[in-house]
């Protein structure tokens, strides 16, 4: 589990690092083309690309992770038409109760080495929309109002 998010601490700081308009040597032009025909689409459609949800073993997996990429693809769409409102909405209600399930989840979903593969190719997969969401004002301003909320009640809790 570990691994796994070392692997998605290293792609979000890869892909932060590289500009939009700078293109990724990856050591084969077809990979490029394909990178650069998806940066085009994403860009100037209201739809990311699909995010396919593999097929766990567990059932409840893969329904936690077939609702997660819905929450995921409804927050950048919602980034992507500039609504401030329902963007705040979708952090405050729906991303908190993906989060309460999401460390079991992770752990179910690497399971077993077969299992951990697919989770990684999903995994993989969500980084242009976490990318999307890390880099919104939005999100930075969800967590200023998060983190401001947490340092209120420690103080409470402190005095």
């Amino acid at each position: 589990m570990k691994r796994n998010y070392l692997l998605l601490l290293i792609c979000i700081f890869f892909i932060a690092a590289c500009s939009d308009d700078k293109e990724v040597n990856t050591g084969t032009k077809e990979t490029n083309a394909k990178n650069s025909t998806v940066n085009n689409e994403t860009a100037s459609q209201k739809e990311g690309p699909e995010l396919i949800v593999p097929d766990f073993n567990d059932p409840a997996v893969k329904q936690y992770y077939t609702g997660y990429s819905a929450y995921l693809t409804k927050v950048a769409a919602s980034i992507r038409n500039k609504d401030e409102e329902g963007t705040m909405k979708l952090f405050r209600e729906e991303g908190n109760q993906w989060d309460a399930e999401k460390g079991k989840m992770e752990k179910k979903a690497t399971s077993t080495p077969e299992e951990e593969q697919k989770f990684n190719g999903w995994l993989i997969q969500s980084l242009a929309y976490v990318k999307e969401i890390v880099q919104s004002p939005y999100y930075t301003k969800y967590n200023e109002e998060y983190y401001k909320k947490v340092k209120e009640d420690f103080k409470k809790k402190g005095n």
